[in-house]
């Protein structure tokens, strides 16, 4: 389903199974993934193949090549009803250090090497980075994403 993105927000680090069609549509076949294939195929080499796991009725995210993730949904309210609307597979890579793994958005919301240019976009980031700056010892992320990776040095929140 293609909605605007004038909705509320909702994270959440695990989804009901009853969305898996909606994710697997989402995060395996969005159209923008040809924008951000390079940086996925680097994320595929460093961290393993993402794959959809469910346990007791609840979906996430785990990689083929072992890492520890997290994953942060980002759905919308519309009329009453919550929608798929974005998806970020993030993880601890080192002491000081949590990389932005995974990234996929609906297809209503375009993602392009202006990261981050929508409200979608910026309030996932957003969530991640208030999440990193409650973890001690984090000093940066790193974003795969982009023209190159890069590392985001955190300010800790008082």
């Amino acid at each position: 389903m293609t909605t605007a993105v004038s909705a509320p927000l909702i994270f959440e680090s695990y989804l009901d199974a009853r969305y898996r069609d909606e994710l697997e549509d989402l995060f395996y076949f969005n159209s923008n993934q040809a924008v951000v294939r390079e940086e996925m195929e680097r994320a595929i080499d460093l961290f393993g193949i993402p794959e959809i796991v469910e346990a007791s009725g609840r979906l996430t995210f785990q990689l083929r090549g072992g890492q520890a993730v997290q994953t942060l949904f980002a759905l919308e309210e519309i009329s009453g009803e919550k929608h798929l609307a974005g998806v970020i597979i993030y993880a601890r890579t080192d002491d000081l250090t949590l990389s932005l793994i995974h990234i996929a958005v609906s297809e209503a919301e375009f993602l392009s090497e202006q990261l981050p240019r929508n409200r979608l976009t910026s309030a996932m980031f957003d969530c991640v980075f208030n999440i990193a700056r409650k973890i001690k010892g984090l000093e940066r992320i790193h974003f795969l994403y982009g023209k190159k990776s890069q590392y985001i040095k955190l300010r800790k929140s008082s």
